[in-house]
């Protein structure tokens, strides 16, 4: 395939700066579908943004996916996980749904032979255990 220069205005600075034909190749190579939308400036000042907050290159934007992490909103801390506190929020986070409610199926135990009910749906393949035979077998 024939590459000719081109010239793109970068998203941040907005100065105008040529994607040469080396760049192009090296694009298709990497299977890289979309142009660049940063100058080499721009794209060397993102990746030291993001390697100075212990992200890889341009990983999350500002989300704050980076070793400090809770500090910013949606950003990880290790005693709140993802998203800062999760107690004012449904499900472990602002996913905008509600978690289902666990649908329970009726059994019979394959070790004692009493009816107990299971959060998954027998299929023969493997033996179901009531709760007591359960924890019995665990220790």
């Amino acid at each position: 395939m024939s590459y000719e220069p081109k010239f793109i205005d970068c998203r941040d600075c907005g100065k105008n700066f040529e994607f040469t034909v080396g760049e192009q190749e090296f694009y298709a190579e990497k299977g890289l579908s979309s142009e660049p939308t940063r100058c080499v400036d721009c794209r060397r000042a993102k990746k030291a943004a993001a390697s100075s907050r212990g992200g890889r290159g341009g990983f999350g934007g500002d989300r704050g996916y980076g070793r400090d992490g809770g500090d910013r909103e949606g950003g990880y801390n290790r005693d709140r996980g993802y998203g800062g506190d999760r107690r004012d929020r449904p499900y472990g986070g602002d996913r905008g749904y509600e978690r289902p409610p666990r649908q329970d199926f009726e059994a019979t135990c394959d070790q004692c032979k009493s009816a107990c009910t299971v959060p998954f749906r027998p299929t023969g393949e493997r033996p179901v255990l009531c709760r007591d035979c359960f924890r019995s077998k665990r220790e």
